[in-house]
């Protein structure tokens, strides 16, 4: 069985070594141009949520952010409203920051956003 996900609107797999492009089973390139804003990630530091860290402690690391969103992402980790996804939607679709509350905040690149 092989496990399958996504990495910027792309369908991703592991072949058992590293998570690989499901398309051309290049290795996943984290820092590789957005297919939307078509800007590459940047580094930012982020917390890291102890279920999501391979310590399963809360712990802070510097992660690629989709450029578009990482000005929002510093500054709401800034201000203690800590993050735990995001991703600007590639202009494929909606983007979404989620903190560590449940909070989503919809990013809409057409001038509308909204937190639920």
């Amino acid at each position: 069985m092989v496990a399958r996900g996504s990495w910027d609107g792309r369908p991703t797999e592991h072949n058992g070594k590293e998570w690989i492009y499901s398309d051309t089973k290049e290795p996943i390139d984290p820092h590789r141009e957005c297919g939307g804003c078509q800007f590459k990630k940047v580094d930012v530091f982020v917390p890291i949520h102890q279920n999501d860290s391979h310590t399963g402690k809360a712990r802070w690391a510097y992660k690629p952010v989709d450029f578009c969103c990482a000005g929002i992402v510093k500054a709401l980790n800034n201000e203690g409203l800590f993050t735990r996804t995001s991703c600007c939607g590639h202009g494929k679709e909606l983007g979404e920051i989620i903190l560590w509350s449940g909070t989503r905040i919809t990013l809409d690149w057409r001038g509308e956003t909204d937190v639920v």
